[in-house]
């Protein structure tokens, strides 16, 4: 059984819509999911409503601070859960995630998942470190292509922001060797 990270650095109050199903699609292929995220409420109830195996309350915000915390947090509970996948919901969370594949020797697939072209040092350098990015709109693809030098084969456009897409391409990842984006 492989094990997926989701990962993202707002509340999930503001996660897409199609997280709960990904989170059930991701079980149905045998995935162990784990999500790390700020919580806004109990985490009992978000981690029954995300059927998830374990959740990692995470710090809010944008702050330097928070973003060293949540990095550091997910490196140590990154080593325990050993993630296959990590798939990051936004740059900030990428970074989480990098420093989570980090300390675990570099094991594990980063995959983040963009609405919009990262903005500042900081999300392009987890743009950059990324195996694989998806994106929903063909526009930002070629946007992100042009401008900031993803590779086409690293690129994947999945339109709809639907959930079925999204865990099949996550899971064909997998055959693929990561190439890490530059």
């Amino acid at each position: 059984m492989k094990t997926t990270m989701i990962l993202a650095s707002t509340a999930l109050d503001h996660a897409p819509p199609w997280l709960v199903d990904a989170i059930s699609l991701f079980r149905e292929v045998g995935q162990r999911i784990y999500v790390a995220a700020p919580l806004s409420g109990d985490g009992q109830w978000w981690r029954a409503r995300l059927g998830a195996e374990g959740l990692l309350p995470l710090w809010g915000g944008q702050s330097a601070w928070a973003t060293l915390l949540n990095s550091y947090r997910v490196s140590h509970w990154a080593r325990g859960w050993r993630p296959e996948c990590y798939l990051s919901l936004d740059p900030l969370a990428a970074l989480a995630a990098h420093s989570g594949r980090g300390r675990s020797g570099g094991y594990g697939l980063s995959v983040l998942w963009l609405d919009n072209p990262p903005r500042g040092w900081l999300a392009t350098h987890a743009f950059r470190e990324a195996d694989r990015l998806i994106v929903d709109r063909h526009e930002l693809a070629t946007q992100l292509i042009a401008h900031h030098h993803a590779r086409g084969g690293d690129l994947t456009v999945l339109p709809n922001g639907s959930a079925a897409p999204l865990v099949a391409q996550c899971m064909a990842f997998f055959d693929e060797p990561p190439g890490v984006l530059g």
